[in-house]
């Protein structure tokens, strides 16, 4: 237990106190199952985790993670998504201008979508955090870049995102960032991004549309199927496919201007923001 404290002191003393927890938490999971009967000889008699705990022996609890990325980063992320072959391009794309999670939009299946008639894309409540179904009303933008995965798609392919245009889904997620990581330190080299995660994404669409005035906040909510709660889930069944499908539309606009900024003309003046 001794040396256990003293690594996950040293982890707090250096300011890496995220770390020290996580530490803590694998730590007292692996000596669980070692000390766990049916281990035979190889058994630990005695759990030196056992009776640890992060917030009342060393003072730390989780922090929850508000990772936004600025207008630069998000265009470079995108840009280093456009310079990345299929599927980890596409998926990236498909992430930033849709707002769903990682695992719904890596999911993603050709029977879930409609790409001509309603033009929605439905995700079914398995495959839903909340278990509820979700429907995504596809703008313009998004409808460019699943009708031209399409048109590759291999014959009798399930899924819109796979390894090799096959039946597999897309499931390694860290492969997906570290290739999309790869790309941004050729592309920029000196870019200096936080420490990010692939759902750090779905926040960055929601604060950007929560900047739109045009969309209302129970919109924005819905858009990335945010529950409403208690009375209002009961009695409010609207489906919001028109409310949604403009906000994704005017996202899509408003990521067009982040990537790809027009510069001011000489005949007008630039006004200052308002502080």
């Amino acid at each position: 237990e001794d040396d256990l404290v003293d690594v996950i002191n040293g982890l707090i003393e250096d300011d890496k106190r995220t770390q020290a927890r996580l530490v803590l938490v694998y730590a007292k999971t692996l000596f669980k199952w070692a000390s766990a009967k049916g281990r035979g000889k190889l058994r630990l008699k005695v759990n030196p985790g056992a009776g640890l705990s992060a917030k009342s022996d060393f003072g730390i609890t989780p922090t929850k993670r508000q990772v936004v990325l600025s207008n630069e980063q998000l265009a470079l992320v995108w840009r280093a998504a456009e310079a990345l072959p299929y599927p980890f391009g596409p998926y990236f794309q498909m992430l930033i201008l849709s707002g769903q999670r990682r695992s719904e939009v890596g999911g993603m299946m050709w029977s879930e979508l409609d790409l001509d008639r309603e033009q929605v894309w439905n995700i079914p409540a398995s495959r839903m955090k909340a278990k509820e179904a979700h429907e995504v009303p596809l703008s313009p933008a998004m409808l460019v870049l699943l009708k031209g995965l399409q048109k590759t798609r291999a014959k009798n392919a399930e899924y819109v995102f796979t390894a090799k245009f096959g039946g597999k889904v897309l499931r390694d997620f860290a492969m997906a960032k570290s290739n999309l990581d790869a790309k941004i330190k050729e592309m920029a080299p000196d870019a200096e991004l936080p420490a990010w995660t692939i759902h750090d994404l779905r926040r960055t669409m929601e604060t950007g549309l929560s900047a739109i005035p045009a969309i209302p906040a129970n919109v924005a909510e819905r858009v990335i199927a945010h529950i409403p709660p208690g009375i209002v889930k009961t009695y409010n069944v609207h489906s919001y496919r028109d409310e949604k499908r403009q906000a994704l539309t005017l996202w899509a606009e408003r990521l067009k201007g982040i990537i790809d900024p027009q510069p001011v003309g000489d005949n007008v003046v630039a006004i200052r923001a308002m502080s």
